[in-house]
C-alpha cells in the first residue's frame, strides 16, 4: 500500500487457502485469479484504512497485489493412466495439470468420469469430453496438497463409422444412447443417409440365452433428422454403429 497510508507484507497462503493480514483478519485466496483477490482484499481493506476508499471517490492510498514464490503440492494420479504414482504440481495445478503429466488415460480408461478424490471422499466426477471436444475447461478442478486423481475402466463404448464428422470409438453415460452419440460426433455428413443406421452387436452376456448365435446384425430407420438426434434407441457395450452414404442414382 501506498500514498497516504503506506504497508508491505509478506504473507503466505495456509493450507485451509487463507492468508492473514495484520489489523485487518484472515482472507480467502483458494481458487481465485490474482486480480480477484486485490479486489476482495481492497474492500476489507478499506474497512480499516480509510484513505484507500474502497477504490471509490477520494482516494489518498492504493493497493497492489503480486505473487511470490508457488508452493508445491504433492499429487497421486493412480489408475488407468500411461505413468500411475506421485506427482508434484504447483499449487494452481488443475485436473487436467495431472493427467498430462501421467500421460493421460491408457486406452482402457474412461474419459467421462475421472474422479477426485480429498480426504477419503469423492469431490468431483469429471467428464473430459467437453474439453476434448469443445475446448471447454469448466469442468477442470483445482488440486490440493494429499489429492488423488482416479481414472477407472471405461464403461460402455460404441464405434461410430460412415458419414459422420468424428468418426471414432465413444464412451457413453448412462442414459446417452443413438441421439447422443451422434452429437457427440458432431453431426451427420451433407450425404448421409438416414433412412437405415446399421448396428452391429455382440449379445450382452445375460441375453445370449434369447439367441442361437451371440452376434447380431440389424438396422434402425427414421424419417427425419430430427428423430435420429432425439433416438433413445439403446446401444450396447461394444456396438458398432454405421451411417451410410446416399444412393448415386438421381431422382
Amino acid at each position: 500500500v501506498w500514498g497516504e497510508t503506506q504497508l508491505l507484507h509478506q504473507v503466505q497462503v495456509n493450507r485451509e487457502g487463507n492468508v492473514y493480514i495484520p489489523d485487518v483478519g484472515v482472507i480467502p485466496a483458494q481458487g481465485t485469479t490474482i486480480q480477484d483477490f486485490r479486489e476482495r482484499l481492497l474492500r476489507r481493506m478499506a474497512t480499516v484504512y480509510s484513505s484507500l476508499g474502497g477504490g471509490k471517490g477520494r482516494q489518498g492510498a492504493f493497493l497492489d497485489v503480486s505473487l511470490g514464490k508457488l508452493k508445491t503440492i504433492q499429487v497421486l494420479v493412480l489408475g488407468e493412466v500411461l505413468k500411475p504414482g506421485g506427482y508434484a504440481l504447483s499449487s494452481m495445478s488443475t485436473v487436467l495439470h495431472a493427467l498430462y503429466l501421467a500421460g493421460g488415460p491408457t486406452t482402457d480408461g474412461t474419459l467421462r468420469n475421472v474422479q477426485v478424490m480429498r480426504k477419503g471422499e469423492t469431490i468431483s466426477g469429471i467428464d473430459l469430453y467437453g474439453y476434448i471436444l469443445e475446448g471447454d475447461r469448466k469442468a477442470d478442478v483445482p488440486l490440493l496438497d494429499g489429492d488423488i486423481v482416479f481414472v477407472k475402466p471405461a464403461a460402455r463404448r460404441v464405434a461410430l463409422v460412415g458419414r459422420i464428422l468424428r468418426p471414432a470409438i465413444y464412451e457413453l453415460r448412462d442414459g446417452e444412447q443413438l441421439g447422443e452419440l451422434m452429437r457427440l460426433a458432431g453431426g451427420l455428413r451433407f450425404d448421409a443417409y438416414i433412412d437405415r443406421i446399421h448396428i452391429e452387436r455382440i449379445v450382452p452376456f445375460d441375453r445370449r440365452h434369447e439367441y442361437d448365435r451371440d452376434l447380431l446384425d440389424f438396422d434402425q430407420s427414421f424419417d427425419n433428422i430430427t428423430s435420429l438426434l432425439n433416438s433413445q434407441a439403446a446401444l450396447e457395450n461394444g456396438d458398432i454403429v454405421t451411417v451410410y452414404a446416399l444412393d448415386s442414382r438421381f431422382q
